[in-house]
């Protein structure tokens, strides 16, 4: 096991730039050739969880990538990760970051798209045409290469539980990472900074001190926030409120909806979650 914590320091050792860090990744776990038991592996992280004192930072705290993401090695250029998936996960994404990942354990079915720009509302939202272009079974031990952007658009259905991925990746990248809808919506994925969660920390007292100051504030507020980020902000209060109030949920929603309710790209939102 102590070979998978040797990673970040080996392709360190490397000093690749951003430009081949992706095929080198993909080269190095190609010649690395890891394998490990299941149980092995289980055992060496809770053990390794609990005896080092102070965990490298962790990439994934919040969302949802990985049931647990755990990260193994982060000098805030690169990190490599482990991400035990558990559930399904059906959405076709493009990476803000580059790398490679490697199935450890399990089994997922991997499919590539190519993404076309169709109708462009903002700068973050758009309708796309999505082509598969791949479509292939991906098994223990099979190596993939990351590429950032909309050149590698994929969905990796994990369809045993668990499935293992090993990720070698960049980190604090700036080129956008999008979501892509069956039905052809592409949003850009954001995630809030702590001073957005802290406006509506705001918005949230104003609205139960004085609702009329607090839909100001909210409307001025959003005026601020990109469309793309209103509708990260939107999908993630559906199933956490963030530490707001349920009332002011519902005020945001319903904000959401007098903006953007009629637009055709909010119907096209909407239809696909119908």
């Amino acid at each position: 096991m102590n070979e998978i914590l040797n990673i970040g320091k080996e392709i360190e050792d490397l000093k690749l730039n951003n430009e081949n860090f992706s095929h080198a990744c993909y080269e190095y776990l190609k010649n690395k050739s890891i394998k490990v038991d299941i149980h092995e592996l289980e055992d060496f992280i809770a053990k390794w969880s609990l005896e080092t004192k102070v965990l490298p930072e962790q990439v994934n705290v919040y969302n949802g990538f990985g049931q647990p993401p755990i990260t193994l090695f982060n000098n805030g250029h690169f990190v490599v990760d482990l991400y035990f998936w558990q559930t399904l996960d059906t959405s076709i994404h493009s990476h803000s970051f580059s790398g490679a990942f490697q199935v450890l354990y399990g089994e997922s079915r991997h499919e590539v798209f190519k993404v076309t720009k169709d109708e462009e509302f903002f700068d973050d939202i758009f309708l796309s045409n999505l082509e598969c272009i791949v479509d292939e079974t991906l098994v223990t031990n099979d190596i993939r290469e990351i590429k950032r952007g909309l050149e590698f658009s994929h969905r990796v259905l994990h369809e045993h539980n668990p499935t293992v991925t090993l990720c070698i990746r960049t980190v604090n990248d700036k080129s956008p990472q999008w979501h892509h809808f069956d039905n052809g919506l592409s949003i850009q994925k954001r995630s809030p900074e702590a001073s957005d969660i802290k406006r509506l920390s705001i918005f949230d007292y104003l609205i139960a001190r004085n609702p009329m100051q607090g839909r100001d504030y909210l409307d001025r507020l959003m005026n601020e926030f990109s469309p793309s980020l209103i509708m990260n902000l939107y999908e993630e209060l559906s199933y956490d409120q963030m530490g707001l109030q349920e009332s002011s949920v519902e005020i945001f929603f319903e904000a959401v909806v007098d903006r953007f309710g009629d637009t055709k790209w909010f119907k096209r939102y909407m239809d696909f979650f119908n």
